[in-house]
């Protein structure tokens, strides 16, 4: 099996909480062994050192991404492409499993800001999943509430990262 990760979310700048997360559960994936690991990475962005993990350049850019995802998914022979966030292609040529980390736009009293665009997109990512991972069973709610009766099949997985060193009580 050939399970192709897309790696964009690690383009975005410093790693946050998403891109940690993201890296611990490829290094693990890669470790076990089980199937063949792509990480398809935006150009211009350093690989992260990850034995038993091949290195695939991958477009940036949303529109650029949903375009010329499908075609190099399939020039790789992808089983399955699984994305740490909601973004995943509309046309892909395998399964895909997509993330989604949370939806704070659904709740008025949290006042996040919100375009009629980003939720259209988003739903409309979130259906062509094939399955949708959240961290917790609030956003598995959230993700239902969103997708209505259309939506694929959601599974409520924890964040699973290693803990750093504490901080310097001096430095909080």
């Amino acid at each position: 099996m050939r399970v192709a990760f897309d790696g964009a979310c690690l383009a975005a700048g410093p790693i946050t909480g998403v891109g940690r997360s993201f890296l611990d559960a490829l290094a693990a994936y890669a470790a076990a062994g089980t199937a063949e690991c792509l990480l398809l990475l935006p150009d211009g962005v350093d690989p992260p050192p990850c034995p038993g993990l091949r290195v695939v350049a991958a477009p940036r850019g949303a529109l650029r991404r949903q375009l010329a995802l499908p075609a190099l998914l399939r020039s790789l022979g992808a089983d399955l492409l699984h994305s740490p966030v909601a973004a995943v292609p509309l046309r892909a040529p395998c399964p895909t499993i997509a993330t989604v980390h949370d939806l704070p736009w659904l709740h008025e009293e949290l006042g996040e800001p919100s375009s009629a665009w980003r939720r259209f997109a988003t739903r409309l990512a979130l259906r062509a999943a094939s399955a949708v991972i959240a961290p917790s069973a609030m956003t598995a709610a959230d993700a239902a509430r969103l997708l209505g009766d259309r939506g694929p099949p959601l599974h409520v997985v924890p964040h699973g990262t290693e803990l750093g060193p504490a901080p310097d009580a001096a430095s909080v």
